[in-house]
């Protein structure tokens, strides 16, 4: 595997992982920090290490794989439920109701009703062979293996790994949660990606560049010419998926943008790349559209027009770009 194709899928691991550190941060409930007692130790800030890594990140994992999860920093005695979801929970139609709402049990109950079509179908995502209880020691500290279940769900297309399809329209490994039973938020740091073993050869569309097409195919300068994937696509803008799982549960994660050149002049632009979008049974690829005008002063020919996809994940800038060619007159 060259250079290149390693880097980028390093790249898509650690923007895949910023999807499964945003459930943590959104889902977790605000806890006022304990006031300092003079001479007492330093509270520790909760966190969690998978294999004794402090990256969210679990790579080479198969059906029976044991993965050593240790904690520490929570509070005492928390009933802890650990489940295994496939990433398509997040692409499901109002699933960001699930993760908002106040803290209060009476708002929380009434948040959770108005969601709970998409909660059912949340459920459809998770492996019932992954749900188990653990819980915190008095000094807030949990040490448990767990051991990755041979995947099945409700729904038939939730699936670890995720199929060929999935990796290329953004969806990429599965998660582990652990779900603080009492506050119903994920336990801070109580999060990981599950990166299957022999993953890379389902993810291979990931090195690949998307499509892009314009109509009309002829234009002049100042003409206004539209946007949209090449018919036919079989590789996809999967960072724009990624970036909307981040930003359905951060609440605060940067648009992505999109800026288009016509023979490397910059024009303006609306393109936008809509994320794929899943219910249950059919997941729709990710989308580009919108219209760009031509620059002036392009010269006559045809002329290459790229579209570029950028976004933050994870701290980490990432972008994805696609070519064509225009017939400028």
């Amino acid at each position: 595997m060259s250079g290149t194709v390693r880097g980028r899928w390093l790249s898509v691991l650690i923007a895949a992982a910023a999807f499964v550190v945003t459930v943590a941060t959104v889902t977790a409930p605000a806890t006022a920090s304990a006031p300092a007692v003079s001479g007492s130790p330093a509270a520790t800030t909760p966190s969690c290490s998978f294999d004794n890594s402090s990256l969210p990140l679990v790579t080479g994992v198969t059906a029976g794989s044991m993965v050593s999860v240790s904690c520490q920093g929570e509070k005492p005695h928390q009933l802890v439920l650990v489940a295994q979801p496939s990433l398509l929970i997040g692409l499901l139609p109002g699933i960001s109701a699930l993760f908002g709402g106040s803290s209060s049990d009476k708002n929380k109950l009434l948040s959770l009703l108005k969601g709970l079509p998409s909660e059912l179908s949340a459920l459809a995502e998770i492996a019932p062979g992954s749900l188990r209880f653990v819980t915190t020691s008095s000094t807030g500290t949990l040490d448990f293996t767990y051991v990755v279940p041979r995947f099945w769900a409700l729904d038939p297309n939730a699936s670890c790994p995720p199929s060929t399809q999935q990796f290329a329209e953004g969806v990429i490994g599965c998660a582990l949660v652990m779900i603080d039973v009492n506050s119903l938020g994920v336990l801070p740091g109580g999060y990981a990606l599950l990166s299957w073993q022999n993953s890379l050869l389902s993810a291979l569309p990931l090195t690949q560049n998307p499509t892009a097409a314009v109509s009309p195919t002829t234009a002049a300068s100042g003409n206004t010419v539209s946007l949209s994937d090449a018919g036919g696509a079989t590789t996809y803008w999967w960072l724009a998926t990624l970036a909307y799982l981040e930003g359905i549960l951060s609440g605060g994660a940067t648009t992505p943008t999109v800026t288009v050149t016509v023979d490397g002049q910059t024009a303006a632009n609306n393109a936008t790349v809509s994320p794929a979008t899943y219910s249950i049974g059919h997941l729709t690829p990710p989308k580009l559209s919108g219209t760009f005008t031509v620059p002036s002063g392009v010269p006559a020919g045809a002329q290459t027009v790229t579209v570029t996809l950028q976004a933050s994940l994870l701290g980490a800038p990432l972008s994805q770009s696609a070519s064509t060619t225009l017939n400028v007159s």
